[in-house]
């Protein structure tokens, strides 16, 4: 480099923090609560209001976890002002989505949930309707590296 050019910072992107945060907050997690609705569903067999109490009471301390970790993640992004009230907006509907889900997940008997086919299509559609707002929510934006010198 000419010691008359100006350096130049580059922007990046860290995709693999995106993925991991995508992968790990609307992967695993959903993933962590099937299974522990599975093991409640076991041990409270016999019990039914217990469990379904378990269930809801899990579901809202979750919504809330998911929310601080959420703004807190879009506070933290490296994007302006208006693409982080508008993640913010776009992560609000999607909360509210997902525990609508969840909660028609946990009342309707199991054997009705895909009843035809078309309600399997649907539940698709509304998943990936989900997850193409988080994946825009979870966008970490560019980060400038500097220079080697």
């Amino acid at each position: 480099m000419n010691k008359f050019e100006p350096e130049v910072d580059e922007l990046t992107l860290d995709v693999r923090s995106w993925l991991v945060n995508l992968l790990s907050w609307d992967g695993l997690l959903p993933i962590a609560l099937f299974l522990i609705a599975a093991a409640l569903r076991s041990v409270l067999a016999n019990h039914p209001p217990l469990f379904e109490f378990s269930l809801i009471g899990l579901a809202v301390t979750v919504f809330f976890v998911r929310l601080r970790i959420g703004v807190s993640q879009i506070r933290s992004n490296n994007c302006g002002p208006i693409l982080r009230n508008l993640q913010f907006i776009v992560f609000m509907i999607c909360m509210f989505l997902w525990a609508l889900l969840e909660f028609i997940l946990m009342l309707v008997p199991r054997n009705l949930l895909f009843a035809n086919e078309s309600d399997l299509h649907v539940w698709l559609f509304l998943f990936l309707v989900y997850l193409a707002g988080m994946t825009f929510v979870w966008y970490p934006g560019r980060t400038h590296i500097q220079p080697k010198t």
